[in-house]
């Protein structure tokens, strides 16, 4: 799933694969809101001195449940992975 800059609200993801809130090269400040993100996966967020990308758990029941390896850019005159 790729947001491409845009926020999005989805009931939950059962993700074992990429979930990218920001291309790397663009200026973040994508909120991704769930109310559960589960089965491994990425979940991939960029941030710079100004802005940076969301995900927020909303709900009483929300969960983040699994392993899920999160990559983080840092965004300033490029974006490095970190």
């Amino acid at each position: 799933m790729n947001l491409a800059g845009l926020d999005q609200t989805i009931a939950g993801s059962n993700n074992a694969g990429a979930v990218q809130l920001s291309a790397p090269s663009a200026t973040p400040a994508s909120v991704l809101t769930v109310t559960g993100l589960g089965q491994g996966g990425e979940l991939a967020m960029a941030t710079n001195d100004h802005a940076g990308d969301r995900l927020r758990l909303s709900g009483a029941a929300a969960v983040a449940s699994a392993n899920t390896t999160m990559r983080m850019w840092a965004c300033g005159a490029t974006c490095t992975s970190a």
